[in-house]
C-alpha cells in the first residue's frame, strides 16, 4: 500500500532475522527494532546522537543485510 501511495513505509518491531528478511521481500526497506537495539534511557540516547551514532544502527534506518554482531 505504502508503494502504491508513494509514501515510506517503516517495519516495527523486528526481533528477528527472519522477520527483516521477511519485510525486505515484501519491498520494506526501512525497519526498527529490538533486533538492531534495545530500548534505552534519554541520556544515553543523546550521548550516541552527540558521537553520530555506532556503526551497528543502519544509515537511515535502512533495513541491513544481517543482524549487528553484539
Amino acid at each position: 500500500m505504502g508503494r502504491s501511495l508513494s509514501i515510506e513505509v517503516v517495519a516495527e518491531g523486528i526481533e528477528r532475522d527472519e522477520q527483516a528478511q521477511m519485510v525486505r521481500r515484501l519491498g520494506c526497506q526501512i525497519g526498527q527494532g529490538f533486533l538492531y537495539s534495545k530500548p534505552q534511557a534519554a541520556d544515553a540516547l543523546f550521548g550516541q546522537a552527540a558521537a553520530g551514532f555506532s556503526e551497528r544502527a543502519a544509515p537511515s534506518g535502512a533495513l541491513p543485510d544481517r543482524a549487528p554482531d553484539a
